[in-house]
């Protein structure tokens, strides 16, 4: 028996917004051509931002054996005044790009999947290996509400964080992938 070997190549993300507090947290950002990884302590309140990112993997079969799954963000700009390691987390609920917001952010669920300072501490495209959801997202398609993307600690007393292109980016080439 020989297996069919199929690759799939997602151009952009479905969905992507991020999420802010900090005097925003009732503002929906999901239309700006960036997303934030963000701790902003330079405001008069203090902001933390957050990006949430969805793929429709409904074109592949639900029994498919995936061997690779990168996600691809390309920052925009990069604030090393301090280390800031990210979490990646799949979301555990729905949420909607035209409506999503601080006060409306879905739970998490499964594995936080750590990014050391090292691997986003420049611009440029920034790879993170999301095999296990993404085998888990197409097992079971109910259950793929994309991920959340934060900060490791969101409570430093500094300006930190990145800011990644969206889908809205201008350029095809900057948006996530």
């Amino acid at each position: 028996i020989r297996a069919q070997v199929q690759t799939v190549n997602f151009s952009s993300a479905t969905h992507d917004a991020m999420v802010g507090n900090g005097g925003v947290e009732d503002v929906n950002l999901g239309s700006q051509d960036q997303m934030r990884v963000f701790h902003d302590y330079n405001q008069q309140i203090p902001i933390v931002f957050r990006t949430y990112i969805q793929y429709d993997l409904s074109s592949i079969p639900s029994d498919a054996i995936i061997l690779d799954a990168k996600l691809k963000l390309t920052a925009q700009t990069v604030d090393n005044s301090i280390d800031h390691p990210v979490y990646l987390q799949p979301a555990a609920a729905a949420w909607n790009e035209s409506t999503i917001t601080w006060k409306s952010q879905p739970d998490l669920r499964g594995e936080k999947t750590a990014l050391p300072h090292a691997d986003v501490s420049a611009a440029g495209v920034h790879e993170f290996d999301v095999l296990t959801d993404v085998q888990h997202f197409v097992a079971s398609p109910g259950n793929n509400f994309g991920w959340q993307l934060r900060l490791q600690d969101e409570k430093t007393a500094a300006l930190n964080g990145i800011v990644y292109y969206s889908s809205e980016a201008t350029s095809a080439a900057n948006r996530p992938v």
